[in-house]
């Protein structure tokens, strides 16, 4: 069974957990984690997110609104209170999901 969520792409913008991948500055995607998922497995989710890119982008995996972990190339993380948030991808998602309705 796959980690990452099997929904539409709307249902997990306000949800958690979830990965959210740094493309580029200010630009960023959020990637749902199936319902009920370990957070060593969401962990393990990340890193696998992170080698999907050949470790060249960070990861961050969100469980709350203050509770999230950084994955970095070469295997370093931090966790912290502050998960990422606004940029170039919250946006458009937020255009897309006003058109939806």
């Amino acid at each position: 069974m796959s980690d990452l969520a099997d929904n539409n792409i709307y249902c997990h913008l306000d949800g958690y957990p979830h990965i959210v991948v740094r493309y580029v500055p200010g630009f960023y995607g959020r990637h749902a984690l199936r319902a009920g998922i370990s957070r060593e497995d969401a962990i393990a989710a990340g890193w696998k997110m992170m080698a999907k890119f050949e470790d060249r982008l960070w990861c961050c995996v969100v469980f709350g609104p203050e509770d999230a972990r950084y994955l970095y190339p070469g295997g370093k993380w931090a966790d912290s209170d502050t998960p990422p948030s606004g940029g170039a991808g919250d946006v458009l998602a937020g255009m897309l999901k006003q058109q939806d309705r």
